[in-house]
């Protein structure tokens, strides 16, 4: 109010006139706003946390000018924050209990908190379930994947203990020995589960993880009689062309023997014992045999190589016959 009556003296000299005016001081009327109220107490990161102060009152706002118009009451102050406050304690008793990753001391007056270090191991509750526990560092506990801590095993020979992907599991053996045969991937003890699992001559898995083989004395597989045929190879008396051909390795006068049959008067393909070693009738000749039989000499039925009849001998067993006929030099077999 004082600086607007100067002002205006001012302009009135400049104009050559007189300002008669009141010069009163009129700022002492003029309103003031009230002070704000203080803040609740400082936080504290280092001790337990208690609730806020309460924030100061806004102040009162002033009065209005005298004479004048009223002045507009000042805003009151904000209150201050609530400050976070600490546990007090006397002694170590008056804090939290502490637990596996934190433990808790009375420190000037206040509890502190002192949290174990990240990863820290604590004892695993509950052992087989693939998983431990350690602390995280904040003075909590977390649960973590431990490859190790296996279940107990189920008693199947066929089957080991182990973690997977962190759950435990029994897991097949596959290929492990085991009573009676051999582990398969289902964790089942069965014969075989390849053919090198199995037994005997030619042997083979089936499909049902049974064996079966060219020596087990019964007929199975593609076998066409017992222990031959198919895999195993043609039976004896079954025509052939070579030894390989065979189940007895015996190519012999074009069919499969049981034996070699090299014998002298001896064959395979008599009619009646096809494949079985036999001497060859009577009259024939054996042109395959360890000596040949053959010309003046054929087989005497019995397995053994003679004169025909007609050609000279010496005695009655020299001929097919045994019958040597004649006197001298002049004998003969008899037909």
């Amino acid at each position: 109010m004082k600086r607007s009556a100067i002002l205006t003296a001012t302009l009135l000299s400049a104009l050559g006139l007189t300002y008669v005016g009141c010069t009163q001081d009129f700022n002492q009327f003029e309103p003031t706003g009230g002070t704000g109220g203080l803040g609740g107490g400082a936080s504290s990161s280092s001790t337990m946390s208690g609730p806020g102060g309460m924030g100061g009152m806004g102040g009162v706002g002033g009065m209005g000018g005298v004479g004048g118009v009223g002045g507009v009451g000042g805003v009151g102050g904000m209150g201050g924050s609530g400050g976070m406050g600490g546990m007090p304690c006397q002694n170590p008793g008056d804090c939290p209990a502490d637990t596996a990753c934190r433990d808790w001391s009375c420190v000037q007056g206040m509890c502190e908190a002192n949290d174990a270090p990240d990863g820290m191991g604590l004892p695993d509750p509950t052992n087989g379930d693939c998983k431990d526990l350690e602390c995280d560092g904040m003075g909590g506990e977390r649960e973590v994947v431990d490859e190790g801590d296996t279940p107990p095993g189920d008693g199947n020979p066929c089957t080991d203990s182990a973690c997977v992907n962190g759950m435990p599991m029994h897991v097949p053996n596959t290929g492990d020995p085991c009573q009676g045969g051999v582990c398969n991937d289902a964790g089942m003890c069965v014969a075989c589960i390849a053919d090198g699992d199995c037994m005997g001559e030619n042997p083979t898995c089936l499909p049902d993880n049974t064996c079966i083989s060219c020596s087990d004395g019964v007929m199975n597989g593609d076998e066409t009689a017992v222990d031959c045929g198919g895999k195993c190879g043609l039976c004896p008396g079954e025509t052939c062309a070579a030894n390989g051909d065979c189940k007895s390795a015996f190519c012999v006068d074009a069919v499969c023997c049981e034996t070699a049959c090299t014998g002298t008067c001896q064959a395979c393909n008599v009619a009646g014992n096809l494949g079985t070693c036999v001497s060859t009738p009577k009259g024939t000749e054996d042109a395959n045999g360890a000596v040949a039989c053959t010309m003046t000499m054929a087989c005497d039925g019995n397995g053994a190589c003679k004169l025909k009849g007609g050609e000279k001998c010496n005695q009655n067993s020299d001929c097919i016959s045994n019958m040597c006929m004649g006197s001298g030099a002049n004998k003969t077999c008899a037909p």
